[in-house]
């Protein structure tokens, strides 16, 4: 749908794209998660938190950790503050591969900038 919206000449939203990128990340479709990112920019909007982190979960649920690295550093070298999912995400992607060092590495990453959730 958002598709048809951006073919029609409907100026979308961040949230909009956030919404379509999140969706393709649910289910590890890192490609099609990142094109819409991608996208996104094209059309002239910033993306936010909510946008990077969720390509880093889309990297975490593929089993790409260096990739969901990749995008967490993206969001810091262009200015967007992680927040406890963006770190989560980061964490997962290891966890989901039994890379317990890394685990305990980006969990004290994290511990410098903000406590731990229930979720970490």
């Amino acid at each position: 749908w958002l598709e048809q919206m951006v073919a029609s000449n409907f100026r979308s939203n961040v949230f909009a794209f956030n919404a379509v990128i999140a969706g393709f990340a649910r289910k590890g479709r890192t490609d099609e998660a990142v094109g819409w990112f991608d996208k996104m920019i094209a059309e002239g909007l910033e993306p936010n938190v909510v946008s990077y982190t969720a390509v880093i979960d889309a990297c975490a649920k593929a089993g790409d950790p260096a990739g969901a690295v990749r995008w967490f550093e993206a969001m810091l070298e262009n200015g967007v503050t992680p927040n406890a999912l963006s770190y989560n995400a980061v964490i997962n992607s290891y966890a989901r591969l039994g890379e317990t060092e890394e685990v305990s590495r980006w969990l004290d990453r994290m511990r410098a900038v903000m406590p731990p959730d229930e979720i970490s």
